[in-house]
């Protein structure tokens, strides 16, 4: 049954029926779901879909709303079209053209005829952009729009009063919308437009050609919104500069700059361009500006510059004019090489860094940070995190210290203090905690989320505090000298706020600390005997801070256990683990730790506190606990809930094809239902006033019920409840 034609007073109508959720927007599940009912000679044939939504999403939110709605349904008939042309070229049926098969049939598509094999070659690889010796139906749709294949002025879909779309071409007022004497079919044909396939509309929204549209992205942000084939256009691209790049160090051609690295004899030097240098590292953007002052010549002819990381001369003495010559002698070549081939190459240039030990890893990552190579530093330390755990677990506070010089070593410093966090015993219990370092320890010490008690925390602090100064007695407190007390109260001062005195049990306060009572200014031992003497201890109910003076302030904050978090309730963790994993689930199964971000009633069901923690934390899950029913739901986030580079303000989809969303079975574990994304486009959604979004379940406040309707997951998951009691996200990380 042909579709009828839809006129302008119909478009609101035929929209609404697209619209099944009445939310003003239509998603990809949605318009799929639509043609299936009303446009049934498009439902399969999904790359006419996938190319008309893309196409007609003007805004590039992922979605379509009424304004570009039109468009969508005219791009469907011109991509039905195209398509169709390809089929015909496809004689195979392999979803691709082949160049027997193009030589064929290239009349097709506007190619003259009477060409030689070597011009139908050349128009062949016109076409095939990405050069994978095939021609795919979204390289055939770029070179339509480019060749027009339409005649000059397609038609124009007529926009409602007031609108602020409109035709260029300019219809004049009291004329039929979209009344042109022809144009020109992907298959070269002319048609009137009385003559269009019925069902279809005669213009293209916001006066722009249908013809341009697979063409209207031509810069490289642009070709980022579009569809993965044009993504892997850009990679392709993108690789081979790099290559490109890297050939163009190779040759050595045009370097006006040498790089010494190593020590005699074993010295080798490296040629660069000082252009490209200073382009790609800060430290050479210093050293090689024209700015930077540079001392008088000595009498052997050579200038030479101390900079804080390479030693670097001018040296016309050989007849090297121009070149800048700069030494290294602590870094090794290897090293060194692929530092210089990630300024060049980027990504490609880096390709050997599964040949380091972890000690050369670790030397690449100051190297690196020592020459000021911007998005070098992060990749790297996820590359070194993933693929060198065995060592890491065997040094983490060695590695923990590491990381602690550098801000720039954040990703590491956090995995070490998480990891540390998790399982204390590898401090409270080490062999050496002399050489633990004080950055370290401070770090440790003010995690909220560390699983140990108070007391095995002052313990450490005593017997940290005794190791750094060996004139600092063994023997019981009660024998030293007011000297040694002195000695030890100046070590551990800025340590001793972080215990939480106040969940220490008088007992052990008394066995423990009291013997210590030196370390406080009386006003403050003053005040924690008070506190203990008073009631106000771990068994009474938390209350506003009565460890402070004028002197010293202790955090009176209770520490966040395990057993509060509502994912170690019943064996959940080792659930999830198994989903994430996609593993048959084992009680015992618990490769993650589940750091907290975010807890809606701690953080006052804030959504500005939730993007705060949460929007650049890739790997989170969200586990709610609603009110009414006592059900707990959830899910899980592979990526970030925010897009780099998108205004925070804004609402867009974040595509994943590995979240999941689920509901737990109280009763048996066994029971609980997970329902996987099955539309990748629609897995996840960025909205600055909401909290976690699924899409197909939504987690706000407990004012605003629960959202939940199955539409882009696979599985229907039922859930009852509507009241939100709480819920909690975490990071998910893995162990070592």
């Amino acid at each position: 049954m042909a579709a009828k034609k839809i006129e302008e007073s119909q478009i609101k109508k035929v929209f609404d029926s697209f619209d099944f959720n009445g939310n003003g927007i239509l998603s990809l599940a949605e318009i799929d779901r639509a043609v299936l009912e009303l446009y049934p000679q498009f439902a399969k044939k999904k790359p006419v879909l996938q190319r008309a939504y893309k196409a007609a999403d003007i805004s590039k939110d992922g979605f379509i709303d009424i304004n570009e709605f039109s468009r969508l349904i005219e791009l469907l008939y011109y991509y039905n079209d195209l398509y169709n042309m390809f089929k015909k070229l496809d004689t195979n049926n392999d979803n691709r053209i082949s160049f027997a098969e193009f030589k064929k049939g290239h009349k097709l598509i506007g190619v003259e005829e009477n060409q030689t094999p070597t011009e139908l070659k050349k128009a062949f690889d016109e076409i095939d952009i990405n050069h994978g010796g095939y021609i795919l139906f979204d390289e055939l749709c770029i070179y339509a729009a480019k060749k027009k294949l339409y005649a000059s002025n397609p038609p124009v879909i007529p926009t409602s009063t007031g609108s602020k779309a409109g035709s260029k071409a300019g219809s004049k007022a009291g004329s039929k919308a979209g009344s042109v004497k022809g144009k020109h079919t992907p298959s070269g044909s002319t048609v009137s437009a009385s003559s269009k396939p019925p069902g279809s509309v005669s213009a293209s929204s916001k006066g722009q050609n249908i013809a341009d549209d697979a063409t209207s992205a031509t810069s490289m942000s642009d070709l980022k919104s579009l569809d993965f084939t044009r993504d892997d256009i850009v990679i392709k691209s993108l690789y081979k500069l790099s290559e490109d790049l890297i050939n163009f160090l190779n040759k050595s051609e045009g370097c006006d700059v040498k790089i010494e690295i190593g020590k005699e004899p074993e010295i080798e030097e490296f040629n660069a361009h000082s252009s490209i240098l200073r382009a790609r590292s800060s430290y050479f953007n210093l050293a090689l500006s024209k700015d930077t002052v540079k001392p008088e010549k000595t009498d052997d002819s050579t200038v030479s510059y101390i900079y804080s990381f390479f030693t670097s001369h001018t040296d016309n003495a050989e007849g090297d004019d121009g070149i800048t010559i700069f030494k290294k002698d602590n870094i090794s070549s290897k090293i060194f090489k692929i530092i210089l081939g990630y300024i060049y190459g980027g990504a490609v240039g880096i390709a050997k860094v599964d040949e380091l030990t972890s000690g050369e890893f670790l030397d690449l990552l100051e190297t690196s940070e020592e020459l000021g190579i911007q998005g070098f530093s992060e990749p790297l330390q996820l590359y070194f995190l993933e693929n060198h755990r065995e060592w890491i677990r065997d040094n983490l506070i060695a590695l923990e210290k590491f990381s602690s010089k550098r801000e720039a070593f954040n990703e590491i410093r956090s995995y070490c203090l998480d990891q540390l966090t998790q399982d204390p015993d590898t401090i409270l219990k080490s062999d050496d905690v002399g050489s633990i370092d004080k950055r370290v320890l401070l770090s440790f010490l003010s995690r909220d989320d560390l699983i140990a008690d108070e007391i095995d925390l002052w313990n450490l602090v005593i017997r940290w505090g005794i190791a750094q100064d060996s004139t600092i007695s063994r023997e019981p407190v009660s024998t030293w000298s007011k000297e040694e007390i002195n000695k030890l109260k100046v070590i551990v001062v800025d340590l001793i706020p972080l215990i939480r005195f106040k969940w220490i049990p008088g007992d052990l306060f008394y066995q423990h600390v009291r013997p210590y009572k030196w370390l406080f200014d009386a006003d403050t031992y003053e005040n924690l005997m008070q506190s203990y003497l008073t009631g106000n201890s771990s068994q009474s109910t938390p209350a506003t801070p009565v460890l402070t003076t004028s002197s010293l302030h202790i955090t009176t904050k209770e520490r966040t256990k395990n057993s509060d978090l509502i994912i170690y309730e019943n064996n959940y963790s080792n659930l999830i683990s198994s989903w994430i994993d996609k593993k048959t689930f084992k009680p015992d199964y618990n490769p993650y730790i589940f750091k907290l971000l975010y807890r809606g009633s701690a953080d006052n069901f804030s959504y500005a506190a939730f993007h705060e923690k949460c929007d650049n934390v890739a790997k989170t899950l969200t586990v709610a606990r609603l009110k009414d029913t006592g059900e707990i739901i959830g899910g899980y986030n592979p990526e970030k809930w925010k897009i780099a580079g998108r205004n925070t303000s804004s609402t867009y989809p974040i595509q994943s094809k590995h979240a999941f969303i689920f509901k737990f079975d109280n009763e048996k574990l066994e029971n609980s239902k997970i329902s996987r994304v099955n539309d990748q486009y629609n897995a996840l959604r960025h909205k600055k006033d909401s909290g976690p979004n699924f899409c197909d379940l939504k987690i706000t406040n407990q004012k605003t019920p629960i959202y939940y309707d199955k539409q882009f997951y696979d599985k229907e998951l039922k859930i009852d409840g509507q009241q939100l009691d709480d819920y909690e996200v975490y990071k998910v990380i893995a162990k070592l």
